[in-house]
């Protein structure tokens, strides 16, 4: 028969014999004749066939029923152990389900729950998957507990039932303790009774009372706890019955980095009282601290003040050697910060007049004010609004404390003697770069006859280089910050005599203790303003230019390329071998000035010889 002319019947086809040596798996679990090719795309297409009320519209039932029989036979059937490992599996699964109260499951897993479930998943049923007979209870699943228990927690203790908070109390703050009925005076007195022994005479029904209630609310407490598999034992966050990977009996341990509450066992050891409530664990297991008290919460405060400032060995019971080992010097920030110690002012602070920003009259008539006083109306940033002024020999300018000491000193040309006179710049020490380039010149020298090479020392040059940031936080700052802007510019040009003879500038420079009144002359300079600096652009609240002093400027500005090349006051060279050795307590040859009158050389050299000693 040729190809052209064979035919096939597909639908006749029987199956079985689908095993070695003609056996028969049983499957598939269930057959049906294959239909006509276009009798289930019209079925599906028409109104019977569409998803109305129900999943798969009136054909679900026979499709639920050819579920149920496929199912059915996969858990039964004898020629495959599949079904049977399946229901043993999960059985496994389920003993390892972590059991708590919160989440108590049954741990036991039924075939009969997957046919249920599959009986009524067109009708967006969801029967419970574990137990021994098919459940629907949406209040036993876990999220619906979580939700109840939530709404029922009203406090700390016996009254805490979110798991949050009950981590919290356990690991934060002193948890809920345990009351000791020896520290309770319930009876008044004993007596001696013979045969009997001594025996309380009155009973305290206060203390009773007390005691009571204490443990009341640590046994709903530890209640609580166990709800959720939360451990009170030293090291542990959580233990709990099953888990990944245990045995059907066995437990699951969730262990702490380190154990949170040996602050708390050591102050009671040391101070020999009861912890403290209320009290954070910091930096180690060792420090505790009190935190802040308010009533912002319902449960009493709203974290760290200074915990710094408010350790306390008596407090805490933490020794003052372990204290200085963990945090070494503590600082009061309220008294150290930058707008109290370093002028910057605080633009943000609450409670400010905040016009003031936007004004440059602050003294005169009409200036914002309020009733205690132009201080508490404005805090502008002291360096910042700090004039050109001009001294004799040192800056004498007040409130102009920097993070550093930073100034620049412009020479008058024109001063003569020991009285030289000085203007002087003051910018904020926001430094962002600072270089400083040691080069040595060697001149090369070659001899006949000789193939390498030999140097002659043939000089020296020093090049510092720094950035640094200025920033104008108001108004008021802004003009004072770009007038010493524009003279520092202006240092790069020529200075004129009084007879017209063109010469340059003398600076003199302070970088805190590196660079102490060390003269040089100004090399570089390079404005840059960044594509991120907002601008002022003048104009009043109804969009009208403001010609009352405003100021179309940028706020920021960046500094880079200060060059400056020192003209040191010694001679350039080595520092001697007797500085050294320690027979000079110090040496005129000072690159880095180590402080004014170069101390630091002083301060080095004893330390050097202390630890030649060791």
């Amino acid at each position: 028969m040729s190809l052209v002319g064979m035919t096939s019947d597909l639908t006749s086809i029987k199956y079985g014999r689908d095993r070695r040596n003609g056996g028969s798996s049983g499957q598939p679990y269930f057959t049906k004749d294959i239909p006509q090719r276009l009798e289930s795309i019209n079925f599906a297409n028409s109104f019977l066939g569409s998803d109305f009320l129900i999943r798969g519209g009136v054909r679900s039932v026979s499709s639920v029923l050819e579920d149920e029989t496929r199912l059915s036979k996969w858990f039964s059937s004898f020629n495959s152990a599949d079904g049977y490992l399946f229901v043993a599996k999960q059985n496994l699964l389920n003993r390892q389900r972590p059991k708590t109260g919160i989440s108590e499951p049954q741990r036991l897993y039924n075939s009969l729950n997957t046919l249920g479930q599959a009986a009524v998943n067109n009708m967006g049923i969801h029967l419970m998957k574990d137990g021994l007979l098919p459940v629907l209870d949406d209040e036993q699943t876990y999220l619906k507990k979580i939700e109840t228990l939530n709404k029922e927690t009203t406090g700390l203790g016996s009254q805490n039932k979110n798991k949050l908070l009950l981590l919290y109390e356990t690991n934060i703050i002193t948890p809920t303790q345990s009351p000791d009925v020896t520290n309770y005076d319930i009876t008044d007195g004993f007596m001696n009774t013979p045969g009997v022994g001594s025996v309380p005479i009155t009973i305290n029904t206060v203390a009773l009372s007390q005691f009571t209630e204490n443990l009341n609310n640590f046994t709903g407490f530890k209640s609580n706890l166990d709800s959720y598999g939360i451990s009170l034992s030293e090291g542990q966050l959580f233990n709990y019955q099953g888990g990944p990977n245990t045995l059907i009996s066995g437990r699951s341990v969730v262990r702490k980095v380190f154990n949170t509450n040996d602050g708390f066992n050591n102050n009671k050891g040391e101070i020999g009282i009861n912890p403290l409530v209320g009290q954070y664990l910091v930096y180690s297991p060792d420090l505790t601290i009190k935190r802040s008290r308010t009533d912002s919460t319902l449960f009493g405060g709203t974290g760290i003040k200074n915990f710094e400032r408010d350790l306390s060995t008596i407090e805490t019971g933490v020794k003052k050697d372990r204290i200085d080992q963990l945090i070494g010097k503590p600082i009061d920030y309220t008294k150290f910060n930058r707008a109290t110690t370093f002028g910057e002012g605080n633009p943000g602070v609450k409670g400010r007049n905040k016009s003031a920003y936007y004004s440059t009259n602050l003294r005169g008539p009409g200036a914002p004010k309020d009733d205690d006083g132009f201080n508490t109306v404005f805090e502008y940033d002291k360096v910042n609004a700090q004039p050109l002024y001009s001294s004799i020999g040192t800056p004498n300018a007040t409130g102009v404390d920097d993070y550093i000491k930073f100034h620049i000193g412009v020479l008058n040309l024109d001063s003569k003697g020991n009285t030289k006179e000085f203007t002087w710049i003051h910018l904020r020490a926001a430094l962002t770069s600072f270089n400083d380039d040691y080069n040595a010149t060697w001149n090369e020298i070659k001899y006949m006859g000789r193939g390498n090479s030999f140097y002659k020392y043939g000089g020296f040059t020093r090049n510092i280089s720094m950035g640094l940031d200025v920033i104008a936080s108001s108004r008021y700052e802004q003009a004072f910050m770009y007038d010493k802007l524009n003279y520092l510019a202006s240092v790069i040009g020529p200075n004129y005599s009084n007879v017209g003879y063109m010469r340059g500038n003398i600076i003199k420079l302070t970088v805190g203790d590196y660079l102490n009144d060390v003269y040089g002359i100004l090399t570089n300079l390079t404005y840059t303003i960044p594509q991120e600096s907002p601008w002022d652009i003048g104009r009043k609240n109804d969009g009208s230019l403001d010609t009352s002093g405003s100021l179309q400027l940028p706020h920021y500005i960046q500094i880079s390329n200060f060059g400056f090349t020192p003209i040191h006051s010694f001679m350039e060279n080595s520092i001697p071998i007797s500085y050294v050795n320690g027979s000079n307590g110090s040496t005129p040859v000072n690159y880095i000035s180590m402080g004014e009158g170069q101390h630091g050389q002083h301060i080095t050299q004893e330390g050097r010889k202390l630890a030649n000693r060791q």
